[in-house]
């Protein structure tokens, strides 16, 4: 769809997601795409997890009747992790199409009767939509937008990481979130399969690749610590003593002085 920099803004920011751009719904998307977001844009079904925002028109996604304005988030899904932490109570939506969802979607927030978000998140085919046009939102100025993002990628992440897809992150095009090391082979974009080996205490980042990041070993750190806790170098007892004496001096000429 259209470029959008608070878009592209936001998965810029997060580690181990790379993204680009398509003018139009390719007819078969690159090898690995994770997820598709179209914006604007009316799309035919995928295999492949969508994310819709503001679709132009009907589709199996649901029906588009009239307008609501304006559109304040008033209810959200207590359940859904797709808006957990994400905070979108005071989001001001100033104006947003009304919505019949298709049936079996799920609503997971909505003002008044109309749904704004809602999808089929939970089974393939998986998509959801954000059923209003980011323009009219406030919505990508708040800290909500990146966390709601990273919450639809994390809810990939187990599939990202079934043993087909090991040591993959994640790609969207359209966008579509891919693979973190990519090249270049004849014009086109080549995922490099990475594996990295799960280390104890390692800490899990976003998508299946995981800094190791290695715990210190017991003895190691009783070790560093008793030497950490050794007695200070020679030449600081030999300033403190000159410290010590230098006072001691001071106080008997002075006290010479008033005897």
């Amino acid at each position: 769809g259209t470029p959008d920099p608070y878009l592209e803004a936001a998965l810029a920011s997060m580690p181990l997601v790379n993204f680009w751009i398509e003018p139009k719904m390719p007819s078969s998307p690159m090898q690995g795409t994770d997820l598709i977001i179209a914006s604007g844009k009316a799309v035919p079904e995928s295999s492949i997890p969508m994310l819709l925002i503001n679709p132009a028109d009907s589709g199996f996604w649901g029906t588009r009747d009239g307008t609501i304005s304006p559109a304040p988030f008033t209810s959200l899904s207590r359940t859904s992790p797709l808006v957990r932490h994400a905070g979108l109570a005071h989001v001001v939506v100033e104006e947003a199409p009304r919505w019949e969802p298709a049936p079996g979607a799920e609503v997971i927030a909505s003002s008044e009767n109309s749904p704004l978000i809602f999808g089929h998140w939970d089974r393939s085919p998986r998509w959801l939509v954000m059923g209003f046009d980011l323009q009219n939102s406030d919505l990508p100025l708040r800290t909500a937008f990146p966390i709601l993002l990273a919450n639809i990628l994390q809810s990939l992440r187990d599939s990202a990481e079934s043993p087909d897809n090991q040591g993959r992150g994640f790609d969207t095009a359209g966008g579509s979130a891919s693979s973190p090391d990519r090249e270049q082979t004849n014009g086109q974009d080549r995922s490099l399969q990475k594996s990295v080996p799960r280390e104890p205490g390692s800490a899990i980042l976003p998508g299946a690749t995981e800094s190791l990041l290695h715990p210190l070993a017991a003895a190691d750190s009783e070790a560093s610590v008793s030497r950490g806790g050794s007695s200070w170098p020679g030449w600081w007892l030999f300033v403190l003593a000159a410290a010590l004496l230098l006072v001691a001096e001071w106080g008997l000429f002075h006290r010479r002085i008033t005897d």
